[in-house]
């Protein structure tokens, strides 16, 4: 098995509230969700229980 390629996945949170001042209370997923609605309706794209 090659694991030169393997994907790693960085928990930054802590590094971003020292640094910035930032700390998210929105979970990744429920963002994703809001994003992907924001764009439907930006750009005028139908659900698929609009069609």
């Amino acid at each position: 098995m090659n694991l030169s390629h393997r994907l790693t996945y960085a928990d930054v949170n802590d590094l971003i509230q020292q640094d910035v001042d930032f700390k998210s209370v929105t979970q990744i997923e429920q963002s994703i969700e809001r994003f992907v609605q924001w764009y439907r309706d930006y750009y005028e794209i139908p659900t698929t229980t609009d069609i």
